[in-house]
């Protein structure tokens, strides 16, 4: 497979290759352009001090939208697949492309619609071109979203109508399974007005050793009184650069729960921010980060609260081991009018071996004079004694730091609802240790906090 990289030409064949609304491509125009002029970051921004990308080559990638395989040419292996049964809806992309979907249509008799982007723009346009006109799609913030937009090749659409209430979970995974490719895929979620769902995202690719790119994008959209849990299970390969932008918009009396598992690539930076637009919105996002071996995992967080009587909860737990890096940089930004603002952040490190390194750079920027905003970090060893104890109790080593670690991610793991979540959360701990799956390892994760 011949790489073209990021070029017009590439560009002009995305743009031939779908055919979407006028205003759709409209979008895409601008997005070009708008990488067009400008530079990628370098060390010299401070958001990107601490994470060096010299080494990346956009141009050693192919966009997805650009791939010539089709699904029934791929020889693919997805342990996924196998874990679904307790979920309502299951949409799994490959490469960019629809591969599996159950139910197989996208739109129910209760007006929710969960889907690929490609259908939502066919069948459901008036419900999502405000947002990917307006909201959704940020084009000037760097060239990384501007050329997301550019050479957006799909992705996955959530919409739950006012009133509706899911009770069970909705799974949506997105898969890379070809070498050197770019997926520039796109989450959107809207909950109307007392609406309420689940929805587990998971990140993946198929071959651990494979190069590849990832420059995604997630949009949560909280109508008044709506509430959402969603889980991000970021588990990449070995070899993917990572680059991505989140951000949830709360309007008044929204819930949100966030939880994100930073798990594979060999460079991720992601931003998440969330704006608590309206009175009353409440916002918890949790995280857990474990890096091996040299990778770099950047985590850039912002609780912005924009009206009053809004509270916002972080909690992000990492562990580091062989010479691998995390950047956790959090923000509590209280504009004037949100008095009665009440918001915590939270970082703590465990280091497993001498060479990690965990830099934690909370943050505040207040200007109501009513309000409640702290922060905190921490970053530790391991405790080797811990760790010889359960040994002599018959555990491996690999048992023993992964119970260990399953005891420091407790906290957060204890705020997932979801028994089959937690699994899965557990699970991939456990296998970036070396304990395969269906093993009979230890697990200290209650399960009575359901």
């Amino acid at each position: 497979m011949s790489k073209t990289g990021f070029s017009k030409s590439t560009f002009q064949s995305v743009l031939k290759y779908y055919q979407g609304p006028s205003w759709f491509e409209e979008i895409r125009k601008q997005a070009w352009d708008s990488c067009c002029a400008q530079s990628f970051p370098s060390q010299n921004d401070e958001e990107w001090r601490r994470t060096d990308i010299r080494a990346w080559d956009p141009e050693s990638f192919i966009p997805a939208a650009l791939l010539e395989n089709q699904k029934s040419d791929r020889n693919i292996d997805l342990d996924a697949t196998s874990d679904t049964a307790d979920y309502g809806g299951v949409l799994i992309t490959v490469d960019g492309t629809p591969y599996s979907q159950k139910p197989e249509h996208p739109l129910t008799t209760d007006g929710i619609f969960f889907g690929t982007l490609d259908q939502a723009l066919s069948d459901i346009p008036d419900r999502i071109q405000s947002y990917l006109s307006a909201q959704a799609l940020k084009l000037n913030h760097d060239r990384f979203s501007a050329m997301h937009t550019a050479f957006l090749n799909g992705g996955t659409v959530l919409h739950v109508p006012k009133g509706v209430q899911l009770e069970v979970p909705l799974y949506d995974i997105c898969a890379l399974a070809s070498e050197h490719i770019a997926d520039c895929s796109h989450l959107l979620v809207i909950l109307e007005e007392d609406a309420s769902a689940t929805l587990l995202h998971k990140v993946v690719s198929t071959n651990k050793t494979l190069p590849g790119m990832h420059i995604g994008a997630v949009d949560l959209i909280l109508k008044e009184g709506s509430k959402l849990n969603y889980i991000e299970l970021q588990n990449w390969g070995d070899e993917v650069w990572n680059f991505s932008r989140q951000q949830a918009l709360l309007q008044n009396n929204a819930t949100l729960q966030w939880t994100t598992a930073c798990l594979g690539s060999y460079v991720s930076k992601a931003n998440q921010e969330i704006a608590l637009e309206g009175s009353g919105a409440v916002a918890e996002m949790n995280g857990i980060m474990f890096a091996n071996n040299r990778q770099h995992l950047s985590y850039h967080t912002k609780q912005h609260h924009m009206a009053p009587h809004t509270q916002s909860d972080l909690l992000y737990a990492g562990a580091l081991n062989d010479h691998s890096r995390s950047v956790w940089r959090g923000m509590i930004r209280v504009e004037p009018d949100a008095q009665k603002t009440n918001a915590y952040q939270r970082n703590d490190n465990l280091l497993l071996s001498e060479e990690a390194r965990a830099d934690s750079i909370p943050g505040l920027e207040i200007e109501a004079d009513d309000v409640r905003c702290t922060h905190g970090a921490t970053a530790g060893k391991i405790d080797a004694d811990q760790i010889f104890y359960a040994m002599c109790r018959g555990m491996s080593e690999s048992e023993a730091n992964l119970m260990v670690i399953e005891g420091f991610f407790g906290r957060v793991y204890d705020r997932v609802t979801s028994p089959s979540i937690r699994h899965q959360l557990n699970q991939a701990v456990a296998d970036k240790l070396g304990i395969e799956s269906g093993s009979e390892h230890p697990s200290f994760i209650s399960e009575s906090t359901s």
